[in-house]
């Protein structure tokens, strides 16, 4: 099965300003990052059950919601309702 996977504006808006971060340090970590980061955000359409619920998003959202920590300190959260 597939899923839908939608990224909200503030989630867009909050990776882009991951990505201005890591620019200021190289553009070349700044386009890997995002990469990798695109990679693992689509990878949630294929095994989404793999990331743990968040119950108070999921209250709030009236959906399942599932986090997806990124980054090698897990500095990054993608919120997944489906």
């Amino acid at each position: 099965m597939t899923y839908n996977v939608i990224v909200t504006p503030t989630a867009d808006a909050e990776a882009m300003e991951a990505v201005a971060w890591h620019a200021e340090r190289s553009t070349d970590a700044a386009q890997r990052w995002h990469e990798r980061l695109t990679r693992a955000i689509n990878s949630l359409a294929k095994l989404p059950t793999r990331c743990p619920v968040s119950q108070e998003d999921s209250k709030a959202l009236g959906c399942e919601v599932r986090l997806l920590l990124y980054g090698k300190r897990s500095g990054w959260l993608m919120r997944s309702c489906y």
